[in-house]
């Protein structure tokens, strides 16, 4: 299982995994809004986008 808990593992991992292109471009840009409308990388809202990025590898890797 892969474990995913800042931006350098989240930009590794979607390198490293065959994740959805919609799911790529839903979080990009909800990073990108969170970001812009004032709050850091360091916010737990970082870590949920993370998180789902992390289970959705996760879900794939265990149908294999």
């Amino acid at each position: 299982m892969i474990e995913i808990n800042n931006l350098n593992q989240l930009a590794e991992a979607i390198g490293s995994y065959n994740v959805p292109q919609s799911v790529i471009t839903d979080v990009d840009n909800r990073i990108k809004d969170w970001l812009s409308s004032g709050g850091n990388e360091y916010d737990n809202y970082i870590l949920n986008q993370c998180k789902y990025v992390e289970k959705i590898i996760n879900k794939k890797m265990g149908e294999c």
